[in-house]
């Protein structure tokens, strides 16, 4: 018994000394502590996921997310590694306009024909250190093709600009062929000369029926002409000129009739009904023999002509009207075909036409003294006679050289420069009168064209090569008349020669035209006329860099526009991920706060079941 009292006791005893929890109290206790661990990580992490266990939906989201948004973040680096290159671009662009200002600059200056050789020696050594660093402006910025991803199905590929001096300095010439023929007007056209009548830039176009009339289109500068005015005449058996009769800068069509009249120009291609110009002109004038042009550089048209017995000229005298006539030369009173070119290069017109038949028909030349009188200076002698007269620089020595067309044959004489020629050569194959000069395959040489429809491309020695027929059905021009009846002049400001006839009505044909590279002629101001092709050149070279210039620019601000759209995109994925992965942070304390209360309660409920287990110990 007493023993088992002990026993008894033993067991109370180590009964008191164990807490007494009530049954599932630890096991909440241990589940409210991990919620409040888990609760505090998130607040450290700033993650509401930590494990993908947690939440593998979620978790996959947010990696696609993350994954897309560095995609367009890279993106617009690329995007502004390019904005990069197009800086430089445009840098190097606006420093190039800069050199072919000063270009310009030079090119005006050597415009002018009283500098020296030994000024244009140093004007084109200017010239060239311009270009080397024009040259050295283009090797430094960057250029190629650039492809850009930029996050749509389709890239952005684009070419920065060249300005490479080959791909700026650029001229537009004609290839020695032409388009399909147009027909401009039905009216007769035996007569044909082309001017500027309205000063709106473009050439138009007027033409003479030689029993009486003259009819005016006026050119849109797109080889294209809108409307056409008549007027009256007596017959113009030797056709008509454009000149300025009143000196008022209008042009004016000066009529090679038998009543000597004009039409005064109103300057916006419409003419007054005609008028006396060359009344006071003594004798009987031949109206098919004579031309009007500046002789004496007053700004007046003159007139000279040839009689019943002499060759004359008539000056006006500064109020619209011919003045008294003075003898040329006296013997040529059925002279034909009347040129006028400054043959000796002194600044004042001479004259070339085609003698009589007591001349054998052979070409002439007189010197302009500049005192009103001429000199014959030139003719062929005993080589022979021919029908017209064509005037060009077959051989680019900047003299003006005479191709003396026949049906037969054709003799090229090359200019001197002193208003002398020399005999170079023979062209008979498909030769006919009359004939053209102009450079129509921009070589820089002047070729022929013949009213057989047969172009002739100019070696650059006097001599030619027969190159293809023209694309007009029959022969050009009126080959009855005296006097070119066809031409070349530029209709649509392409810079190349187009092609214009006449007849029974008159027809164009627009030359082809081909880009060749012009960067030789950037330093060659070796006559005024260079300089002043030069300038040409240089305009459009500037055109081509400010068109660039756009273009480099509308990149610019393409490229702006899309870095700028990406990384809004961009941000609003980081803004979906964080709202996918990130904690609500105010809810996330009320949690915690909740958590804290709630494990505090529960401590306290435990404390208070230990307690009361000691009390029923102690009454024991």
């Amino acid at each position: 018994m007493r023993s088992l009292h002990k026993e008894y006791e033993r067991i109370v005893l180590r009964i008191g000394s164990t807490p007494l929890r009530p049954l599932g109290q630890l096991t909440a206790i241990e589940r409210t502590q991990k919620a409040i661990a888990r609760s505090l990580e998130r607040l450290a992490t700033g993650a509401r996921v930590s494990q993908f266990s947690e939440d593998p939906v979620a978790v996959s989201q947010s990696l696609s997310l993350q994954s897309q948004s560095r995609g367009l973040r890279q993106i617009v680096q690329g995007l502004n590694q390019a904005q990069g290159d197009l800086q430089l671009s445009s840098t190097a662009l606006s420093s190039q306009l800069d050199l072919i200002a000063q270009i310009r600059q030079i090119a005006l200056q050597a415009s002018s024909s009283t500098l020296s050789a030994g000024d244009r020696a140093e004007l084109t050594s200017q010239l060239k250190t311009l270009l080397t660093e024009f040259s050295r402006v283009s090797a430094d910025s960057p250029s190629g093709t650039m492809s850009l991803y930029t996050g749509d199905s389709q890239p952005i590929s684009f070419d920065l600009p060249s300005s490479s001096p080959g791909s700026v300095f650029k001229d537009t010439v004609g290839t020695g062929t032409f388009l399909s023929v147009q027909c401009i007007s039905t009216a007769d056209s035996e007569f044909i000369h082309t001017a500027d009548l309205n000063s709106d830039g473009n050439l138009d176009i007027v033409t003479g029926d030689e029993l009486g009339g003259v009819a005016v289109v006026l050119g849109t500068g797109q080889g294209k002409f809108s409307g056409q005015s008549t007027y009256s005449t007596d017959p113009l058996d030797g056709g008509f000129d454009i000149g300025d009769a009143n000196g008022d800068g209008i042009a004016d069509i000066l009529l090679r009739d038998m009543t000597g009249r004009y039409l005064r120009g109103r300057g916006d291609g419409t003419f007054d009904a005609a008028e006396d110009f060359y009344s006071v002109v003594e004798g009987p004038v031949s109206a098919l023999k004579g031309i009007y042009a500046d002789f004496n550089n007053d700004g007046y048209s003159d007139l000279i002509y040839t009689d019943s017995s002499d060759l004359r000229l008539a000056l006006n005298d500064g109020e619209g009207r011919l003045g008294e006539t003075t003898v040329i030369e006296t013997g040529r009173d059925s002279s034909f075909n009347f040129h006028t070119a400054d043959f000796n290069h002194d600044g004042f017109l001479d004259l070339a036409f085609r003698g009589d038949s007591s001349a054998l028909y052979q070409p002439y030349v007189y010197l302009n003294n500049q005192d009103g009188s001429f000199t014959q200076s030139w003719t062929v002698g005993s080589g022979g006679g021919g029908d017209d007269i064509a005037l060009g620089d077959f051989n680019n020595d900047s003299h003006t050289d005479i191709a003396f067309v026949d049906a037969a044959v054709t003799q090229i004489y090359l200019g001197t420069g002193t208003g002398s020629f020399d005999f170079k050569a023979n062209l008979s194959a498909h030769s006919a009168r009359p004939a053209v000069a102009g450079d129509v395959n921009g070589d820089g040489l002047d070729d022929l064209i013949s009213s057989s429809r047969n172009i002739f491309i100019s070696k650059g020695d006097g001599t030619f090569t027969l190159s293809a027929s023209l694309p007009f059905s029959s022969n050009l021009g009126n080959s009855l008349i005296y006097g070119a009846s066809f031409g070349l002049a530029d209709f649509n400001n392409d810079g190349v020669l187009d092609i214009f006839s006449g007849n029974r009505g008159t027809a164009i044909a627009l030359g082809r035209t081909r880009e060749v590279s012009a960067v030789n002629q950037i330093t060659d101001i070796s006559s005024a006329e260079k300089a002043r092709d030069l300038l040409a050149i240089l305009d459009k070279a500037t055109e081509s860099i400010q068109l660039q210039q756009s273009k480099v620019s509308a990149l610019h601000s393409r490229l702006d526009y899309t870095s700028a759209s990406n990384l809004v995109l961009a941000d609003t994925l980081d803004e979906a991920r964080s709202r996918l992965m990130e904690p609500d942070y105010a809810l996330e304390i009320a949690e915690l706060t909740r958590l804290q209360i709630l494990q505090q309660s529960q401590v306290a409920v435990a404390a208070q079941a230990n307690l009361s287990m000691q009390i029923v110990l102690q009454l024991l």
